[in-house]
């Protein structure tokens, strides 16, 4: 879907090119893939309401050797949630063969360990897949600013 004139005005050029370029994964409430939609479309609160769109996505708490957690704040740039304290890194599995694997989560501690990458620059062998465990699931649908939301289930 090409975006309404004005749809993308205050977006910097990267989330610009994450927004319509990266393709998130549709799910049910039970975490099946469903289908993929563009990361713009997936966090319109409008398509969410409307489609019910769901969209898979993860949450990273990383903690030091004193059990300290490290916290982000969100950039100024991000669509949804600018500026929030938050944990690690939150973000979401791509519509990629990498990503898309279910076993063990891997998919999913993949995508973790390229944002961590992308967001943070702790590269992959300060952060190994196998390290990664999955502590629990939660659905929820949050709005951001009234044009812009999240609705997930991060994994099982």
């Amino acid at each position: 879907m090409a975006a309404a004139a004005g749809d993308d005005a205050g977006m910097d050029a990267v989330q610009r090119r994450l927004m319509f370029e990266d393709e998130c994964i549709l799910v049910d409430e039970q975490d099946n893939v469903v289908g993929h939609e563009s990361k713009y479309n997936c966090h319109l609160m409008e398509k969410i309401e409307s489609e019910n769109l769901l969209h898979r996505a993860f949450s990273v708490f990383l903690f030091n050797s004193k059990y300290e957690l490290l916290l982000q704040q969100r950039s100024a740039t991000k669509v949804t949630f600018p500026l929030v304290w938050t944990n690690t890194c939150c973000s979401h599995p791509l519509y990629r063969e990498s990503e898309l694997i279910q076993e063990n989560y891997l998919g999913t501690r993949n995508a973790a360990q390229r944002k961590l990458l992308d967001e943070l620059g702790i590269p992959a062998e300060d952060a190994p897949v196998d390290e990664f465990t999955p502590v629990g699931r939660m659905l929820y649908k949050a709005p951001s600013d009234g044009k812009w939301g999240e609705h997930e289930p991060e994994p099982r």
